[in-house]
């Protein structure tokens, strides 16, 4: 998620053996892009992409970059989590026109949650506003 909007679906399979990763634009269509030289399975649409799409649309929009995770089961969707800079920006993905693709979606501007106009910077007052110390 780029500054709120999907720009890419990565999908994580196999995780008990060897864990291997599919790539899909929005609409699902198959990416050719390897993850750690190796391709994942071709797997079927989920039912309820766009409303996962949507859902990560909203979670992401206070941030300029993050990975956000959720899951289908039984008709339902689950929040795993959000990781801001996965693997510290060092996903080895292949071919490196990815790499050209994204950053050239990303504009990093230097202390962006320090901005009153940016959201994130609200959702920081709230949660510091309503701490509770144990002394």
């Amino acid at each position: 998620m780029i500054h709120g909007k999907c720009e890419l679906i990565q999908v994580y399979t196999n995780r008990e053996d060897e864990l291997s990763c599919s790539f899909y634009d929005t609409d699902w269509n198959h990416q050719d892009i390897q993850w750690k030289n190796t391709y994942g399975p071709v797997i079927e649409k989920p039912e309820m992409l766009q409303i996962m799409i949507d859902v990560s649309e909203k979670l992401s929009a206070p941030f300029d970059f993050v990975r956000v995770d959720l899951y289908t089961l039984d008709g339902k969707i689950f929040f795993g989590e959000l990781t801001h800079y996965p693997a510290s920006g060092r996903l080895e993905l292949s071919p490196i026109s990815v790499d050209f693709f994204l950053g050239s979606k990303w504009i990093n501007k230097k202390n962006y949650w320090k901005d009153n106009n940016n959201s994130s910077i609200n959702i920081y007052k709230r949660y510091t506003n309503n701490l509770i110390y144990n002394k």
